[in-house]
């Protein structure tokens, strides 16, 4: 298991947007672990390229 802490600029603005109450909870929570998201499917997509290869290989 991962954790993923966003940065105090990422967490300011994710604040922000939260008080202005023009998001909803899916959004903001998209917002704030957008980095964390992306850094899965990295990982992921090295761990199936890895499987490709022992297969193949």
């Amino acid at each position: 298991m991962m954790l993923w802490i966003p940065s105090q600029e990422r967490f300011d603005a994710y604040t922000k947007m939260e008080k202005s109450g023009k998001y909803t909870e899916e959004e903001l929570r998209a917002f704030l672990f957008e980095g964390a998201y992306g850094i899965r499917k990295v990982i992921k997509d090295e761990i199936e390229k890895a499987r490709e290869e022992g297969k193949n290989g």
